[in-house]
């Protein structure tokens, strides 16, 4: 993987690099967005199953406070009916009270009139009542008859309806004007009627299941989606004391709310299916997947184009280089960019300017180089002839005694071999000198007493590297333009000296000196900014020495009329020359 992505093309690599991050980035913040989203509806679909739940037990109560109502007002109406009733009568009218309690409400299936000496009078002749369940009935409501009361009893006070029915009983004392208790109003409520009226219209999330359990924990009423499964472990979960679970059954998992109801004793149970706290949470999901992947794809889209914009002009940059390897040092890339890449362009081609300039320099440098050695070795026919002939002379005078004169011909002989030796341009000052004092010696034994010398370099600057034949030249136009022709003695001294920053070598004499004109024309012919035939020698030094040190030399000539001439030659020694 490491040394695939190492051959990866760049643009690719900032691709990878750059839509990676951001598209991690994007499936955190969808996989962020879609839990948060996923975690707000499942809570607020969690409250409005509660709030349902609520409103069936607010249901639940107002239905029983309906019946109670009805039954003080029944139980007055048959107070009433009894004072009034001719004797002979009272069978058949209660009997008809009876049958008119059962009929306008649906929630109640009989009813019954307990009269005193054990009378009972039903809503249906052909029912019998219960004999174990009357008497307690009618003592509990003897003994609150200002108050009606729900019977925590789970059959019917009727024989014939105790299979397989659960009814509730509502009674109350039946008082007379005086207080004195005539009886009691017992009606029997189908508990089926009233859950299911209570739980109409409640179903707020798909496949919601509600339910009612009675104080015998038995299921009152179901939507007919309960399994007793379920119900048993709803039950088990609020007999722990808890109102809202989850709950596991049927192999499916649930969430379950339940409500107590101390009217009646029963507990209300709302349940839905996890999955179905957010029904929609798969659309969500590939929506959220969707936009993450169309997010990634632009993504990736306007990466490429922006790496196209970056990585063109480096394979411009590219083949630019190409071009200098193939020693085209000529190209010059357009650049119209102010950022990173434009200023590395900028490099570039200021790179290949200084590489063509150097190029150039330094050609005229091997060019100015070989011109002084031919200008040097223009009057010699066969150099290596008359270096051999001089060889020989020298020996001959050896063994002749003439010392003197073979020490000239060694000086010409050492000063046709340093001029001919064109293995090297650059020389070390020590060798310089040594050319210096071969030239004067020999013009010393020409000129004889009109000619002293005197040569000085410090031992730390002898190995100071610069252009070849750069002494001579200047000790020549010394003693041509001094010495000879002056009426006394001179002496020609070359003085090495070294500041911080420069080498300065100074070649002077005490002889003829210039006037003005003369020493303005020696000044042009140093700064190269005269041509003429004589002083060629001057002006191919001062040229050497400014191509080699990029024109860093400095040149100052110092003369008068009958009192000499000194050149100054200042060399930087910051120079790589200096370093080696």
């Amino acid at each position: 993987m490491k040394n695939a992505f190492k051959n990866m093309v760049f643009w690719k690599k900032l691709v990878l690099v750059s839509v990676t991050p951001l598209l991690i980035i994007s499936i955190m913040i969808g996989y962020l967005s879609y839990d948060r989203a996923n975690t707000v509806v499942r809570e607020s679909t969690k409250k409005s199953l509660a709030d349902a739940l609520n409103r069936i037990d607010i249901s639940l109560s107002v239905r029983v406070r309906q019946l109670e109502k009805t039954t003080q007002v029944l139980a007055s109406g048959i107070s009433g009916a009894l004072e009034t009733v001719q004797v002979g009568a009272e069978e058949e009218r209660l009997v008809a009270l009876c049958r008119g309690l059962v009929e306008p409400f649906g929630e109640v299936s009989a009813a019954a009139i307990v009269l005193g000496e054990g009378r009972v009078y039903a809503s249906e002749e052909k029912l019998t009542t219960d004999p174990t369940m009357l008497p307690a009935l009618c003592a509990a409501a003897a003994m609150q008859p200002e108050k009606t009361q729900w019977s925590g009893q789970t059959r019917s006070i009727f024989l014939e309806r105790q299979k397989g029915a659960l009814p509730m009983q509502v009674f109350r004392a039946i008082c007379g004007a005086d207080g004195e208790i005539l009886g009691t109003l017992i009606l029997e409520v189908d508990r089926r009627q009233v859950a299911n009226a209570v739980l109409m219209d409640q179903e707020v999330i798909p496949r919601q299941r509600s339910f009612l359990v009675g104080r015998d924990r038995k299921i009152i009423y179901s939507d007919g989606m309960v399994t007793g499964e379920l119900a048993k472990t709803a039950m088990e979960q609020y007999q722990s004391g808890r109102r809202r679970f989850n709950a596991s059954a049927d192999g499916k998992d649930y969430f379950c709310c339940a409500q107590y109801n101390a009217m009646t004793g029963w507990v209300s149970f709302s349940a839905v299916e996890e999955e179905m706290l957010f029904s929609e949470s798969g659309s969500l999901r590939r929506y959220v997947g969707i936009l993450v992947l169309c997010c990634a794809a632009v993504a990736v889209l306007l990466q490429m184009a922006l790496s196209r914009m970056i990585t063109l002009p480096l394979l411009r940059l590219k083949e630019g280089m190409h071009q200098v390897q193939e020693s085209n040092f000529e190209v010059q890339l357009e650049n119209d960019r102010r950022d990173e890449i434009g200023e590395l362009t900028d490099s570039f081609n200021y790179m290949v300017d200084q590489i063509r300039t150097l190029i150039n320099r330094v050609y005229r440098e091997q060019l100015a180089q070989k011109n002084a050695e031919i200008e040097s070795l223009q009057a010699q026919i066969n150099p290596h002839f008359l270096y051999n002939a001089l060889d020989s002379v020298n020996w001959m005078l050896i063994e002749r005694g003439q010392t003197d004169i073979s020490s000239i011909v060694v000086a010409m002989a050492k000063l046709m071999q340093y001029s001919m030796n064109t293995g090297a341009s650059m020389v070390t000052l020590h060798e310089e000198y040594d050319n210096a004092r071969n030239y004067l010696m020999v013009q010393k034994n020409r000129l004889e007493d009109q000619l002293e010398y005197e040569l000085e370099l410090d031992a730390a600057y002898e190995n100071f590297h610069v252009p070849k034949l750069i002494l001579q030249p200047l000790v020549e136009n010394s003693i041509k333009h001094g010495v000879v022709g002056s009426p006394h003695p001179c002496t020609v001294r070359v003085k090495t000296v070294c500041s911080d920053e420069y080498i300065c070598i100074t070649v002077s004499d005490n002889g003829v000196g210039m006037d003005g004109e003369k020493l303005a024309r020696y000044r042009r012919l140093l700064a190269g900014t005269e041509e003429e035939r004589r002083g060629i020698g001057i002006r191919n030094v001062a040229r050497r020495l400014q191509l080699h040190f990029d024109g860093a030399c400095e040149f100052s000539v110092e003369s008068s009329p009958d009192t000499g001439t000194a050149l100054c030659l200042r060399i930087p020694v910051t120079t790589r020359e200096m370093r080696e």
